[in-house]
This record gives C-alpha cells, sequence and structure tokens, in this order.
C-alpha cells in the first residue's frame, strides 16, 4: 500500500479549458448583437447550432434529403467520429422558423434556395472558420468571454440539464458514445432517436 498518493498535488486530472455556463440573458445579449450585424444567414445559424445541439460540421454538411418539416427532425452524421448510421435531432421549436427560412431563402452569398438543391447533395450556408470568426466577434462585441461557436454546443447540454432532460436522451441527442462523455465534459454550471430536447 502507497503511503503517499503521487496525484494528491493534482486538484483535477483534466480540468475544462473553458466555462461554457450562458444565461438566458447573456444569450439574448449575443442574438441581439449578431441581428445588429445585418448577417441574417449568420445569426440565424447561430440559433440553430444553440438549439440543435449538433456539431457545426454536422450542420453546415446536412442535406436537403436530411431534413424533415413534417416530423420536423434533421438526421445528421458526424464524419470525424465515422458514425455508421445518421441519428435524429428533434428539430426545436425555436428553431423551426429557422431552418424553413434557410429551406426558403438559401444560404450564403449564392442565394440558392435550399429547396431547389439536390436532395443528396450537402449545402454549405458558410465554412465552419466563418461561422467561428462571426460567433467570435458577436461574443466579444456582446462583452461575453471565453465562449466561441462549439461552445453553443456546451450551452445546449448545459440548458438541457437544468431542464431536467434524461441525460441518456440527452447523450443520444449529442451523438456521444458514452453517459460519461456528456456528463464530463458537456455539462457545465448546471443546476442539478429523434426527441426533442427541451431547453
Amino acid at each position: 500500500m502507497l503511503e503517499i498518493n503521487p496525484f494528491a498535488h493534482f486538484e483535477r486530472l483534466r480540468e475544462p479549458k473553458h466555462n461554457y455556463a450562458l444565461t438566458h440573458e447573456e444569450w439574448e445579449r449575443f442574438i441581439m448583437v449578431a441581428k445588429e450585424s445585418g448577417n441574417e444567414h449568420g445569426w440565424r445559424l447561430m440559433y440553430v447550432f444553440l438549439y440543435s445541439g449538433a456539431r457545426c460540421a454536422e450542420i453546415l454538411t446536412i442535406t436537403r434529403k436530411e431534413i424533415d418539416t413534417e416530423n420536423w427532425t434533421m438526421a445528421v452524421l458526424n464524419n470525424k467520429t465515422y458514425e455508421k448510421e445518421a441519428r435524429l435531432i428533434g428539430i426545436h421549436p425555436e428553431i423551426r422558423e429557422h431552418v424553413a427560412w434557410f429551406l426558403e431563402n438559401g444560404h450564403g452569398k449564392s442565394k440558392i434556395k435550399l429547396n431547389s438543391i439536390e436532395p443528396r447533395k450537402p449545402f454549405r450556408i458558410c465554412s465552419e472558420a466563418t461561422a467561428s470568426k462571426w460567433a467570435h466577434d458577436w461574443f466579444r462585441k456582446a462583452d461575453i468571454s471565453s465562449m466561441k461557436l462549439h461552445s453553443l454546443r456546451h450551452i445546449y447540454a448545459t440548458w438541457a440539464v437544468e431542464k431536467n432532460v434524461n441525460i441518456r436522451h440527452l447523450q443520444e441527442s449529442l451523438g456521444h458514445s458514452t453517459v460519461r462523455v456528456t456528463e464530463n465534459f458537456y455539462i457545465h454550471g448546471t443546476k442539478g432517436g429523434g426527441r426533442i430536447i427541451e431547453i
């Protein structure tokens, strides 16, 4: 038996790099700054990122075929983890208007209507780097530090837990391999397929 714990000097083996806690008031301030920028594609995209909980790349590479406006679901595939099957994400009521807007009005500078795009061809509203820059600029202007585009995914998880969403449902929605990943890395500052996670 060891007399001295060799890890005693570590407070925690893995400290989170960022504090992803964001209040609803801070979100409103952020989105107000985004709207004031005049970039309608950008601010609507931020709503979709936050209220879907999907990874940025999943949203930016989604195809028309993968959006079901009858049942309000999106089938997303994470190319980074090489998932074999897409997972269904319920389209939250807060973003249905924005998803429909993108389908009607198109994306980016090209103004191509998404409904007219070949159903299996991914449409890109913008690059992930561009979306990241927008989010960074708007968080900075809203005086919200330590936030970046991917933070919206963590905020989604945190708000869902605050609303007492079942952790297994949240794990499925986020596409995590285990509940432990969801608990350890995606839930911050809390008080406590195809489902809509109410946040």
